[in-house]
Order: structure tokens, then C-alpha cells, then sequence
């Protein structure tokens, strides 16, 4: 199996952490996505990392299917989500994730096409949204890993990497410590952006 992926990329991450977790022989392949290369585009037509070519060349893209796969294929104990609910809060992690994603690619335009009232938005929002996940599921992140653990601290790494304006841990010095018990993990420790 080949993943397709770019370093600085959360979703790719979340992907690359699943298969240290799991133990799964995939080679990975660093790209950068404004290259096009064809093997790449040929596993994502969307042009997008993650994106992995299965053993039989089926190919699949987006971070929470290649999750979902890796994790009904070689994980015994099945770490997504079970209940609407936790789905809910999959979901949650990943509009946190997109709203990170979408706030670099508006900053990178050139200023005079700079949209600010999407950055003020999203700033406010990210936090908004870290304190309705923690207050409501901090009992089930708690529980151990999961998919959504994974997400939330691929999350809240790629805020402090790339928004290190936006200061949850005022807030949040709960969620503070939930990240610093996992982010020692080998599998973050190895896919830290770069």
C-alpha cells in the first residue's frame, strides 16, 4: 500500500499516526501538492492528501475513510466512533480541522484578497468549539484512544503550529493536560509537522 501525503497536512496526519498505531506496512510517499505528480493525482483526481492506494490499486481518499478502513481492517478493538453522538464529535474535530485549513490558505492570498471578516470568524469559532467538544465528551476522549482523540490532538497540534494566536489553553487547561498526557505518544512524536 502507498499513502500520499504532505507533512504539514492534519489530515494526512491523523492518517499516518492510525498506521503507526496499528502496526500497517504502508510506504509513504512525501509530495507537495502543487506538483501534481501523476501517481498522486492518480489517487486523488481531487488533487488532495491524504490519498492511498489499497495492495489491489483501489484507491481511497479523505482522512476519516482511510481512517475508517485502516481501523475496521487492522484494529481488533475498533476505535470509531459507535454512537451518533461520537460521531457527532468526529465530526466536530474535523470542522475544527477545516476551519484551521481554511484560515492558512486565506492568510496566504495576496493581502489585498485577503477576506479578514473569515479569520476573525474562524478565530472565534476554533476555541467556541474546543470548549462545546471538551465540556461534552471529555469523559468518552478520557476513555482512551479512539479515532476523535487522534483528530483532537492532530487539531490542536496544527493550532499551535500554524495559529499560535489562538490561545484555547486560556480556557482549557483541562483539554491542556488531555493533549500533554497523549502528544508524548511515538506515533505523534513521529508525525509532528514539519
Amino acid at each position: 500500500m502507498k499513502l500520499f501525503y504532505s507533512s504539514a497536512s492534519p489530515y494526512a496526519r491523523k492518517v499516518r499516526v492510525l498506521i503507526r498505531e496499528f502496526e500497517v506496512s504502508v510506504t509513504e510517499k512525501k509530495i507537495n501538492t502543487s506538483d501534481n505528480d501523476p501517481d498522486f493525482i492518480k489517487s486523488n483526481p481531487l488533487g488532495k492528501v491524504p490519498a492511498m492506494t489499497l495492495e489491489d490499486n483501489t484507491i481511497i481518499f479523505d482522512s476519516g475513510l482511510i481512517g475508517y478502513y485502516l481501523d475496521e481492517k487492522y484494529n481488533d478493538r475498533h476505535w470509531q466512533a459507535k454512537t451518533w453522538d461520537h460521531k457527532q464529535l468526529e465530526a466536530s474535530i474535523q470542522g475544527i480541522l477545516d476551519q484551521s485549513v481554511t484560515m492558512i490558505i486565506e492568510k496566504r492570498r495576496p493581502e489585498e484578497i485577503v477576506y479578514d471578516y473569515w479569520i476573525e470568524r474562524y478565530k472565534h469559532a476554533i476555541p467556541r468549539g474546543l470548549a462545546w467538544i471538551w465540556q461534552r465528551y471529555e469523559s468518552y476522549l478520557s476513555e482512551g484512544m479512539s479515532l476523535a482523540s487522534v483528530s483532537l490532538v492532530c487539531a490542536l497540534e496544527y493550532l499551535d503550529f500554524r495559529h499560535p494566536e489562538i490561545q484555547w489553553r486560556k480556557d482549557l487547561p483541562d483539554l491542556e493536560a488531555w493533549l500533554n498526557h497523549w502528544k508524548g505518544r511515538q506515533s505523534f512524536l513521529e508525525t509532528r509537522p514539519e
